[in-house]
């Protein structure tokens, strides 16, 4: 009776440890699958900020850029009209001058 009893005491202990293990084992595995978790995260956290950003300095280029094309466009107009107004001061001079040349033929 008594080697029965040792017998089925080492048989229970046996299953406590075994189920201990699987406890750990488990435990273990729940722990991995949520560290690979937090690291998938991350990762998708960094790749969403480097997109981000990508995407705002993309933005900050065009504006820069748009802004370099107006102000090119501004002085553009601003030499075309300056431009403008010399060959239109250099008109009424050689008309004066041709109209006191002219005066002065008549006399």
């Amino acid at each position: 009776k008594k080697h029965c009893a040792e017998k089925a005491f080492r048989m229970a202990k046996d299953a406590e440890k075994a189920l201990d293990n699987e406890r750990r084992q488990s435990l273990k595995k729940e722990q991995r699958r949520l560290s690979q978790e937090r690291k998938e995260l991350k990762a998708r956290e960094r790749e969403v900020t480097a997109v981000r950003k990508a995407s705002e300095r993309a933005a900050r280029d065009a504006t820069r850029e748009e802004r370099r094309r107006k102000k090119l466009e501004i002085r553009m107009q601003r030499e075309k009209f300056s431009q403008e107004q010399k060959e239109a001061a250099l008109r009424r001079a050689a008309e004066r001058i041709y109209n006191k040349s002219s005066c002065t033929q008549k006399n």
